[in-house]
């Protein structure tokens, strides 16, 4: 199943995040965007190797080739984001953009922020090419889309939101920092996993929030898992929940590290 968001942009995967959305791929999917961006093709993070078939499918279904993707761009390290980068760098030459931050733990052999040792030892991590280390308040293009990028780290140190504008709207890509209803309330307030395997930090998470209300809002939010968010107003609603999760969540030092989502 494919769903356009918008003009040049596509959900091609993703689960259905315990049926709070219809499914695009597989269940263990993160959701993957597809933008494109005048000479560019853009594929915002990468899904898991089981659910690449149909994501390939939706991505031919959107009027695409694998080969003609240019461009990765991943949220944070996450495997469930990360997992299938290998297989399409190996079908494109696609270059990778990814947080700087992200990126020396890779470099340096350190997985914890992929996370993939809570699915078992028979997981199997597939290296890929980093071709873009992105720092914190950078602006880099991508074909015609001009990208700025803010670190948010607290539900992993590398989270970042993307901001760009595509034919007039303000478009936060905002990976497992902040979503629309939570995948088992059905509420507002949903936060990321919080795991001391791949550094989490409420404070920070809090101290991220603080930051996103203090920015001139987007019209639309591209999260990670769930259902596109759309409108100033109700993403200012989103962005609310999630901080008053997070501070009531350092209240209680017992739920400072469960996998809330």
């Amino acid at each position: 199943m494919i769903n356009k968001i918008a003009k040049n942009i596509w959900k091609i995967g993703g689960g259905t995040w315990n049926n709070t959305s219809p499914a695009c791929s597989s269940e263990d999917d993160c959701n993957v965007y597809l933008i494109k961006a005048e000479n560019s093709l853009l594929l915002v993070d990468s899904g898991r190797k089981k659910g690449k078939p149909v994501i390939e499918k939706n991505l031919q279904e959107a009027g695409f080739k694998p080969e003609e993707i240019t461009d990765i761009l991943l949220t944070h390290s996450h495997f469930d984001h990360c997992d299938c980068i290998s297989k399409w760098q190996s079908e494109s030459s696609s270059n990778l953009h990814m947080s700087d931050i992200g990126a020396e733990y890779i470099k340096n052999c350190d997985h914890r922020l992929i996370g993939y040792q809570i699915e078992g030892p028979d997981y199997v991590f597939d290296p890929f090419k980093i071709d873009h280390q992105i720092k914190d308040s950078e602006t880099f293009s991508i074909g015609s889309l001009m990208i700025k990028a803010y670190a948010m780290p607290g539900h992993t140190p590398d989270s970042m939101i993307f901001e760009t504008d595509i034919e007039g709207e303000k478009i936060w890509i905002s990976g497992d920092i902040v979503f629309g209803k939570g995948k088992t309330t059905g509420e507002l307030g949903a936060i990321g996993w919080l795991n001391i395997l791949w550094q989490s930090d409420l404070r920070v998470y809090k101290d991220s929030f603080e930051k996103m209300l203090g920015l001139p809002l987007p019209d639309i939010l591209l999260p990670g898992h769930g259902f596109t968010v759309a409108g100033k107003d109700y993403i200012k609603k989103v962005l609310e929940a999630s901080l008053q999760t997070v501070e009531t969540m350092l209240k209680d030092p017992n739920i400072r590290h469960t996998g809330l989502q």
